[in-house]
């Protein structure tokens, strides 16, 4: 078994610069080839999962340059010249998957292996596949080779899935927006790498309202442009489209007394039914208030025992 062996005592000095997180990267790459130009990613990490990517994409035809000083790269999907992902390079990385959606929302056809990566338990595809049939595309299996196919352009439409997975609302999310119409996802996923890719789309000419949230509205257009997007690392989050509001005020759970009603000197006294005066007491200010105090209006035109009323 490996083991690392270390030997502490020695002072940590320097300087590192968090690369972008792989969460983040692995579908933007995918969703270059929605594109009508090339597409730069800036801030990418240097590791494998990223490289397997990246050779996927060659693999269809596209065009990769690397600037490993930038940890960028700049893809050039306008040479893809094959829609059949490798066997041997689908079984290395479960995100393969992530290029179904932007394929058949672009050029109508799709097909690769099963993806591999990490067993960590069973890990379905079904919510993939249901999406993309709602969205009309037809998915067959032959052996063993995934198969998607669209006789003509995506229609946007309601899709509910019935889990919160990253990886399928990734999927959906880039096969919608080139899809005809407005397209609901209800139930999607919300993490932070989802949100980078919504803002890459959206810089794209993609329209897109709801990311970070579990219901994403999706206008399709009708084609995308290249566009410098730079993957966020783990830490990092998207500016806030407004100040948040002011905190309340905290409230007391207890009412506040009402000031008690006093006669004015210069008001004019209203008059009763019988032509005298009426007199309106103090309210009583007392939590709880008195059961004695006089509340009763009284009429001075009458007799003080007649008129006079005992509180409640």
């Amino acid at each position: 078994m490996s083991s690392f062996i270390i030997e502490g005592g020695a002072p940590l000095k320097g300087r590192h610069v968090s690369p972008g997180n792989k969460n983040a990267a692995l579908p933007m790459i995918a969703a270059t080839l929605l594109a009508d130009s090339p597409v730069t990613l800036t801030n990418l990490p240097d590791i494998g999962d990223v490289r397997i990517m990246l050779e996927l994409v060659e693999s269809l035809g596209a065009g990769v340059s690397r600037d490993t000083a930038r940890r960028a790269v700049t893809i050039d999907p306008r040479t893809l010249s094959n829609l059949e992902l490798p066997a041997a390079l689908c079984a290395k990385i479960r995100t393969s998957i992530l290029f179904a959606g932007p394929l058949v929302a672009k050029h109508r056809v799709a097909s690769m292996h099963p993806p591999g990566g990490d067993v960590i338990g069973r890990r379905r595809l079904d919510t993939h596949f249901h999406g993309l049939r709602k969205l009309g595309a037809e998915f067959d299996i032959d052996s063993g080779l995934y198969h998607f196919c669209t006789p003509r352009r995506l229609k946007g439409t309601r899709i509910l899935l019935d889990e919160a997975s990253v990886t399928a609302t990734e999927n959906l999310l880039m096969a919608s927006v080139l899809a005809e119409g407005r397209t609901e996802i209800y139930n999607a996923a919300c993490e932070p790498h989802i949100q980078n890719l919504c803002d890459m789309l959206a810089s794209m000419g993609a329209r897109i309202d709801g990311a970070g949230t579990n219901r994403l509205l999706i206008d399709g257009v009708e084609s995308l442009s290249g566009a410098e997007c730079r993957v966020r690392n783990d830490t990092s989050r998207p500016p806030p489209s407004s100040p948040p509001p002011p905190p309340r005020a905290a409230q007391s759970k207890f009412p506040k007394p009402r000031p008690p009603i006093l006669k004015s000197s210069n008001a004019r006294s209203p008059t009763s039914a019988c032509g005298g005066a009426v007199t309106t007491p103090a309210r009583c200010t007392s939590i709880p208030p008195r059961r004695n105090c006089a509340s009763a209006r009284t009429c001075s035109a009458r007799s003080p025992k007649s008129t006079t009323a005992s509180g409640p």
